[in-house]
């Protein structure tokens, strides 16, 4: 019989759970990041691990190798190499000297006459006791040791280079210390951890011929791989030239081509006719401004002019009135009435003038006249008179007070009239109607 358990997890369980989900998620993305950061560590240890090994392995294989075209350990070779460096040689100039040392010696046993007196003069045979060739450490130790015998300086040159050939000179420093400080520095080699033995060495050359074997690998993978994806890329670039060869296809090119130059030429046009727009907007607004302007400057000269032509009639027939009230003010205490009229009529020849230099001046005349009648005399204010100011920059100012009064009643306000020919007429209307 099947049997079958039911979890249920509800409520708070719930979000127990999913918060717990999530800090474990959360937990896993911590230990991912501190995974990756050990790896890329690693790997960059790892990296510079190996360069170390391989730059060590690379001098222990250069010392092997030396070993067998010179004939001596490797051992003495790598000690003669801090030795070399301390007297201003290298370790290259001291395999060529020991190699031409090694030939010279093999000469002098061969009885050739120049090796064998150069060997002569330093008291060394090239043979042991038993007639064999000696050892180039151990011809090389006599050499060094009968040369700290020699005062002569030149001879000594001489006999180093004709032994060691051109690398003699570049030895010579080295070679001057004696056999005994060049052992001690060679000691010193030791003890810094410089000197390759045979077994070091031999490990140094097989860790090279491993690499130059998985590099020879490598280039063989490469070239299987090559040799199996060549004739698939072969056949990819003959079927691309026939494709592109047949004029159907050069001609489907030249269309696409022809709707990338079709599209560039759109946007130019679009960004040429944008630029116009531009320019053309920006010279409108600048001949606007211009324009305005310039009618600006001329409406202030039109109306300068305006007012001051109308200041100087205007003044003229004032100052004429006011010399016809000087003439007429001995009649004054005769006919009062007379003079009452007199006083109104050029009253509303000041509020015609003050009218229409209110309507030409607007723009830059702020009219606002006050005063009393020609002559100076006062004259009676009426009720519904009217008062302006007016006066323009650069010119004499003139003060007026003007009451428009009638003595039955009738008034007309001096704002109504536009022109002289208004003035002519309500003059008329005045007559006829008795006021003057």
């Amino acid at each position: 019989m099947d049997e079958s358990v039911v979890i249920r997890i509800t409520g708070k369980y719930i979000d127990e759970v999913d918060a717990g989900i999530k800090k474990s998620l959360g937990g896993l993305q911590s230990v991912t990041k501190w995974a990756t950061v050990i790896a890329g560590t690693a790997t960059a240890a790892g990296g510079a691990i190996f360069a170390l090994t391989k730059k060590a392995a690379e001098m222990g294989d250069t010392f092997d190798k030396m070993a067998g075209r010179v004939g001596a350990s490797t051992e003495f070779l790598s000690g003669m190499a801090h030795a070399a460096e301390l007297g201003g040689a290298s370790i290259n100039e001291v395999e060529i000297g020991m190699r031409r040392m090694a030939r010279t010696a093999s000469d002098a046993d061969n009885g050739l006459a120049t090796a064998t007196r150069s060997f002569e003069q330093l008291g060394i045979t090239v043979t042991d006791n038993s007639g064999q060739l000696k050892s180039s450490e151990a011809l090389f130790w006599e050499i060094t040791e009968a040369l700290g015998g020699i005062e002569s300086e030149t001879k000594k040159a001489a006999l180093a280079q004709e032994l060691f050939g051109r690398s003699g000179t570049q030895l010579l420093p080295m070679l001057n210390q004696g056999a005994d400080a060049i052992r001690a520095q060679m000691a010193e080699a030791e003890r810094l951890g410089i000197v390759y033995t045979e077994a070091a060495a031999k490990q140094s050359a097989d860790f090279i011929d491993a690499q130059t074997r998985m590099q020879s690998a490598l280039k063989g993978v490469t070239n299987v791989l090559g040799a199996e994806l060549m004739p698939v890329f072969t056949d990819w670039m003959n079927r691309f030239a026939a494709w592109a060869g047949e004029e159907q296809n050069v001609q489907r090119l030249r269309d696409i081509a022809g709707g990338f130059k079709l599209v560039g030429d759109i946007i130019g046009g679009v960004v040429t006719v944008y630029q116009t727009l531009v320019n053309v907007a920006a010279w409108g607004f600048q001949q606007l401004f211009e324009g305005v302007d310039r009618l600006q400057r001329q409406w202030r000269a039109f109306t300068d002019f305006i007012g001051t032509a109308w200041d100087a009639t205007i003044g003229k027939l004032i100052s004429g009135a006011q010399k016809v009230w000087q003439w007429l003010n001995p009649f004054a205490t005769h006919s009062p009435s007379m003079v009452q009229n007199w006083s109104a009529g050029i009253a509303q020849m000041q509020a015609q003038y003050m009218q229409f230099a209110n309507m030409v001046n607007s723009t830059r005349l702020q009219p606002a006249l006050a005063g009393g009648a020609p002559g100076g005399m006062a004259t009676p204010r009426a009720s519904g008179g009217h008062g302006l100011t007016a006066s323009r920059g650069g010119t004499t100012t003139h003060n007026y007070t003007f009451n428009v009064s009638s003595g039955d009643g009738g008034y007309r306000r001096a704002d109504s009239m536009r022109s002289a020919r208004d003035l002519a007429n309500e003059f008329v209307r005045m007559k006829r109607s008795g006021v003057i």
